[in-house]
């Protein structure tokens, strides 16, 4: 199916602008991955965690993350058009892969980052391969580009790293749960079975919704093994065939991959589902 292709430099700046909602999340040190005492806990609930998420000390530098998933209305704005089943203007856009997730990411760099001429001339040339169809090689080569390019600068939008991810979903509280209080029910988070208008549930210690439950979020990173040592803003694998997908759904058993730990789902990053979004992250300018 043909889609839209709205050019960056007629985007709705005053309207996007409106709808876009970061939430600063300070810097700090965690334990990402199931400890020995998380896994106690999770003993007690009947959840046995994976072998992958192997526990070590992770620091995270201040960074910048949505205070909920995209939603049908803020995709549409940026990118021209609503590929979700669930339809409702508030509710989470599903049915996005990873490539389209970072070009949301480019065009919201283009009309909110500090950016030069020269860097404002690379993200046009990325952004225009859409043209060649989303589903082509050029534009996929692109949103990779795109990718890592962004994770080397400062102030540019893009997907969270897995580290960044898990640490705002723990909430500053090493949450099990990214939730209000660290627990989950239908009270405290879109589960199970339905697809939620954002933010119908309180917020976690960082002022983020809806980090558990809802629809899966893209990360940035290639699935790879964990490290097992301590380390400072990791990115993932260098290479991968899958691309992370953190914080479960409300299509899932929810009370064992909706934990904030939780590594048992990635994708090849051309899959769609309609339980699948994202949420952007920028690094502080």
């Amino acid at each position: 199916v043909e889609v839209p292709f709205i050019p960056l430099a007629t985007l709705d700046a005053a309207r996007i602008g409106a709808l876009n909602n970061m939430v600063k999340i300070p810097g700090g040190t965690f334990v990402m991955g199931t400890s020995e005492i998380e896994k106690a806990q999770l003993k007690k609930l009947g959840i046995t965690p994976g072998d992958d998420e192997i526990p070590h000390k992770v620091t995270i530098t201040g960074f910048e993350l949505a205070a909920t998933e995209v939603t049908q209305e803020m995709f549409e704005a940026v990118i021209g058009y609503n590929p979700a089943t669930f339809k409702g203007a508030k509710r989470p856009v599903e049915q996005v892969n990873w490539f389209e997730a970072n070009e949301y990411c480019l065009r919201l760099s283009y009309l909110f980052s500090k950016l030069t001429p020269e860097q404002k001339a690379k993200l046009e040339a990325w952004a225009e391969t859409a043209k060649k169809g989303r589903d082509s090689a050029e534009y996929q080569a692109a949103m990779i580009e795109y990718a890592k390019y962004a994770q080397g600068q400062k102030g540019l939008y893009q997907l969270p790293t897995e580290a960044q991810w898990e640490y705002a979903a723990r909430g500053g509280k090493q949450f099990i749960y990214g939730t209000v209080d660290g627990t989950l029910s239908s009270e405290n988070a879109a589960v199970p079975h339905y697809i939620a208008d954002v933010g119908s549930k309180k917020p976690n210690p960082f002022g983020l919704y809806d980090m558990n439950g809802s629809v899966w979020e893209w990360n940035a990173d290639w699935y790879g093994e964990l490290a097992a040592d301590d380390v400072k803003d990791p990115v993932g694998a260098n290479a991968g065939q899958l691309r992370v997908l953190r914080g479960g759904s409300s299509g899932v058993d929810y009370g064992d991959v909706c934990r904030s730990a939780d590594r048992s789902s990635r994708s090849d990053p051309d899959y769609c589902y309609n339980y699948v979004g994202f949420r952007p992250a920028r690094t502080l300018q």
